[in-house]
């Protein structure tokens, strides 16, 4: 090789190692850049002075404290006030253990038109008893005029006790078809239920038949239902929670056990819907923690909630949600966690938990 090509060689290759040591300078740089908009490390000061930044560099990029075994996540008061994140320590809730009975929505379109047919008789029974009461006042005075040897003969008197009489078959036949109605009623519907649907207001009963209130049958386990009824039962639908009253027993059982008519007020649930109900025991009722909604995070397969562990420290601690309070906040069985619990924007921690792994993850690599 000339002196020329060798020189030429040389000057390329210096090009070739200045390019790749400015491109690891814009990466690191934009790393340090990232890292000070999301760790704060911008209100350290400016970057004129690398050398002088190399002390905040290395705890930028630090790993998280360990508490108990678990990372917890730093974040000072002025950016947990900057993303909304509070925390507080959980009121204490009382909740009283409940049974759990297969129940489905039943329709109530049969009952309602053995109602419809059972107000249709019952006016013509009405409408008889009227005809009756005719025909016998017309017998009567008939058969008196034919006594007093008036102008009128036996066979019109005979007449009028066959109308008479027919008019009592009519009146009989009718009043036996409501007997009918009725009995068949109770037989299905039992009668508290019949009662109502053939109520002569029909206040109990106009919920139910407009749709507006669901009619649940459920199986309850043996002694569940007390003889004065349930209180308090409940049900999960479209994500609402809905209060149930107890209403009569039921001749027929969903899944079998002991059968039991609920009355859900201002539910329109679709009928067939099988659900389970939820009805408080009558034993004591048990302690534990009023978790709020927004409180509970739920990632890889379980619950968890993040614990204060120091002053600007948040640390994330599984839990078990035993089901909905009436008020939609969730009930914790005991006395934990103790201590402050964040109480809204548990999900912005759980990201910069994670965040902060990768960061450091990639650190490594």
């Amino acid at each position: 090789m000339t002196r020329r090509g060798a020189v030429r060689a040389a000057l390329l290759l210096l090009l070739v190692t200045a390019l790749a040591l400015a491109a690891v300078a814009a990466r690191d740089g934009a790393a340090r850049l990232w890292d000070a908009l999301t760790a704060g490390g911008a209100d350290r000061g400016g970057d004129e002075h690398e050398d002088e930044d190399d002390d905040g560099e290395d705890n930028a990029f630090a790993p998280p404290p360990v508490v108990g075994g678990m990372p917890a996540v730093r974040l000072d008061a002025a950016r947990a006030a900057l993303a909304g994140v509070t925390a507080a320590r959980l009121e204490p809730a009382r909740r009283a253990p409940a049974a759990a009975a297969p129940a489905e929505v039943v329709d109530i379109q049969p009952l309602a038109a053995l109602r419809d047919r059972y107000r249709e008789r019952f006016f013509a029974a009405r409408a008889a008893e009227v005809e009756l009461e005719a025909a016998r006042r017309d017998h009567e005075r008939l058969a008196a005029l034919h006594r007093d040897n008036a102008d009128v003969s036996e066979k019109a008197a005979l007449r009028a006790e066959a109308d008479r009489d027919a008019a009592r078959a009519e009146r009989d036949r009718v009043r036996a078809e409501l007997a009918a109605l009725r009995a068949r009623a109770r037989r299905e519907w039992g009668p508290a239920l019949a009662g109502r649907a053939f109520s002569a207001d029909g206040a109990g009963f106009a919920g139910l038949a407009s749709g507006a209130d669901s009619l649940l049958r459920a199986a309850t386990p043996p002694g569940v239902v007390a003889p004065g009824g349930a209180r308090g039962a409940w049900f999960e639908h479209g994500g609402a929670r809905i209060a149930a009253e107890w209403l009569a027993p039921a001749p027929r059982a969903a899944g079998g056990g002991a059968g039991h008519f609920f009355l859900a007020r201002g539910a329109a649930a679709p009928a067939g819907l099988r659900l389970t109900l939820r009805i408080p025991l009558a034993a004591d009722t048990a302690e534990g923690l009023a978790l709020p909604p927004e409180a509970a995070v739920r990632a890889m397969g379980r619950d968890w909630v993040y614990v204060r562990a120091g002053a600007d420290l948040f640390v994330r601690r599984e839990v078990t949600l035993a089901g909905p309070l009436p008020d939609g906040r969730y009930w914790l069985a005991g006395r934990e966690p103790a201590g402050e619990v964040v109480t809204a924007g548990a999900a912005i921690l759980y990201a910069e938990e994670f965040r902060s792994q990768i960061r450091n993850e990639d650190d490594d690599d």
